[in-house]
């Protein structure tokens, strides 16, 4: 199952004006090491555009410390090459107004996409 490993604080805005909520995503793998993504939600939508996966790192924490240092350069460029997806979640960005709502913390992922 993947976990939300960090949320961009701003919103990100595509050349086309839509502004994208921004998740890094992560989970963990066979072997121990988490994989990471990011997934771009604009408000309102289900249009959600993901990446391919972007690094593995050997921890959550690893993961968790790549993520933190991502610059709004890298999005941006992660952005232009993100790809429509279905997820078999509705998104819900953490500290959604439902104490009871763990969608924003564990999710799957429906699709098959290359590097996944």
């Amino acid at each position: 199952m993947a976990e939300l490993i960090h949320e961009l604080t701003s919103h990100l805005t595509s050349m086309d004006g839509i502004a994208y909520h921004v998740w890094v995503l992560g989970e963990r793998q066979a072997d121990g090491s988490w994989q990471g993504w990011i997934e771009f939600h604009p408000p309102g939508s289900a249009g959600v555009l993901t990446t391919e996966r972007l690094t593995t790192q050997v921890s959550r924490g690893a993961l968790y410390y790549w993520a933190g240092r991502l610059e709004v350069e890298y999005f941006e460029n992660a952005l232009r090459r993100a790809a429509p997806v279905q997820l078999d979640y509705a998104p819900t960005p953490p500290g959604s107004s439902d104490p009871t709502d763990t969608s924003s913390s564990t999710r799957t992922r429906s699709h098959a996409r290359p590097g996944y």
